[in-house]
């Protein structure tokens, strides 16, 4: 496990944990509201055209860059995911200040600079709340991803202009604010993620002469990885096509204008869907039957799209928006399971999740436009592209992303992890004399160290390194395990042996085995 993953999924008692809901869901739909707010923008101020799409591509190759970025640290770099936080807040502030003034000014170039600043914060911020949501259980995540969206429509429901404004600037920020918030609850750095009851010295910039480099492991299997990929491929068709919508005006009068107009609505109603359905059902909420939800009910709203557009506009892209809603909470939930089995932790999963969406966003955003002067003109029918959004649709539900898929990449479904856990119990069964056997002197070995710790006074990372040590584990082996560098490593070896008065590993583990 990461780093920024030390200390998950702790049990909190319920007081803790409804504060944790609260500052997870709050801060979260905050940076949800904001990106709307900042994608609605040309919608209302003319003179800053273009700029919706250009933020989510800015976004999306922040996110992307963090992934990637994140893959090549883990193990040699301890100060990525510090400049990352640090970088963030910054564009944060300079979007803050810029995106306002550029819309009092009239002035396209600064706008252009307000909102690429926003957009790379915007995916940025999304990972960081992304590693938050990882560190806790899937119902913790649940309920917090359906409480955000209820956020976001809350914040977004009033046109007031001074509103809007306010909400280009305080969104962000007390998004930020509540980030820090809730790691500094869970006792964790915002800036590098990791818990504060450690305290490492910085990494060493090179290696000692004849040291092989830590080797990784591979983090998922082929198969695994290719059933990502569809994953990432299924998010950007489904964020596609709710921008796409979205782009395109409706006609008629909307019957959910009072709530913010139908989206707006959309968010409220799966939010409280969701919420509802993991507090009743608890641990036998199966989240994985709601993406037979999501496909139908937005093969729906196409249909309705296409036939009644003219007179129930609102209720297709109310249908459209809650297929989709549905799916972007599963999605949210899937990628923080998958965080905690992946190597590279939930900054990756999330970056990889963000970076995909964005990008779905982005191409919707210029194809609603497309679409848009092309029904204008005559040149194509509404109906065309709703029937080729819901062979899209049905092609990505059934063929590129089925819901069997997803206890591959994650055991969600809770039958699913029964049956991995009998088929574990069946496995153990076969050999359990020598599993046992196995088993017991693992354990002796570790009472010993914790014991040899405790006398010693060494600390919780050096207790793990200690362990490590006497199991014959070499430095650059001890950073791959661990997920540190390897100057760090050696720099707790090095304590280790002068706490324990000994000079070589041969002596800290003949120790070990007296104890």
């Amino acid at each position: 496990m990461n780093d920024s993953q030390e200390g998950a999924l702790r049990p909190e008692s319920p007081t803790n944990r409804k504060a944790g809901l609260a500052l997870a869901a709050l801060g979260f739909g905050l940076c949800r509201a904001w990106i709307v707010a900042c994608l609605a923008i040309p919608t209302i101020h003319g003179t800053v055209y273009g700029t919706n799409w250009l933020y989510l591509i800015m976004g999306a190759l922040a996110a992307l860059f963090v992934a990637f970025a994140t893959h090549t640290a883990v193990g040699k770099s301890e100060r990525f995911r510090e400049h990352v936080a640090e970088a963030t807040f910054g564009l944060i502030l300079a979007s803050a200040l810029v995106v306002p003034a550029s819309l009092m000014l009239d002035s396209l170039l600064l706008a252009f600079v307000g909102f690429m600043a926003g957009g790379v914060a915007a995916g940025m911020l999304q990972v960081l709340w992304g590693e938050r949501f990882a560190a806790h259980e899937n119902t913790f995540v649940t309920i917090a991803s359906a409480l955000a969206a209820i956020v976001t429509a809350i914040c977004l429901a009033s046109s007031a202009e001074i509103v809007r404004m306010a909400g280009y600037i305080a969104f962000p920020l007390c998004s930020f604010l509540l980030l820090t918030m809730e790691c500094k609850r869970n006792r964790i750095s915002w800036r590098t993620g990791r818990s504060l009851d450690e305290i490492d010295p910085p990494a060493e910039p090179c290696a000692e002469p004849g040291e092989d480099a830590p080797k990784p492991d591979t983090a998922l299997s082929s198969e695994r990885k290719h059933l990502a990929g569809k994953l990432m491929a299924s998010v950007a068709i489904f964020s596609f096509l709710v921008r796409m919508f979205d782009s395109i005006p409706t006609s008629g009068i909307d019957p959910f204008l009072a709530f913010g107009g139908s989206s707006l609505f959309a968010l409220v109603v799966v939010g409280f869907a969701f919420t509802a359905a993991a507090l009743l059902l608890k641990e036998k909420f199966d989240v994985t039957r709601t993406y037979r939800v999501a496909v139908p009910i937005m093969v729906l709203g196409c249909a309705v799209l296409a036939l009644f557009f003219e007179v129930n506009s609102a209720i297709a892209i109310l249908l459209i928006g809650v297929g989709y809603e549905f799916f972007d909470v599963l999605v949210w939930i899937l990628f923080a399971d998958m965080s905690r089995t992946h190597r590279d932790g939930a900054g990756y999963i999330y970056g990889l999740g963000v970076a995909a969406m964005f990008s779905g966003m982005a191409a919707g955003v210029l194809a609603g436009e497309l679409a848009h002067t092309l029904i204008t003109s005559g040149a194509v029918q509404l109906t065309v592209i709703a029937m080729a959004s819901i062979i899209s649709l049905v092609f990505t539900g059934f063929m590129l992303f089925p819901e069997g898929m997803m206890s591959k990449l994650s055991p969600l479904r809770p039958n699913a992890k029964k049956q991995r856990k009998t088929s574990e119990e069946h496995d153990e069964a076969e050999g359990r004399a020598s599993v046992e056997d196995a088993a017991s002197q693992e354990k002796s070995l570790e009472e010993r160290c914790c014991a040899i710790a405790s006398q010693h006074g060494l600390t919780p990372r050096e207790g793990e390194v200690l362990i490590l040590l006497a199991k014959g584990r070499t430095v650059p082996v001890i950073a791959r395990d661990l997920q540190i560098a390897k100057g760090t490593a050696r720099t707790h070896t090095e304590r280790i042996y002068r706490k324990l008065d000994v000079h070589k590993q041969q002596e800290l583990i003949d120790m070990v085995e007296g104890a």
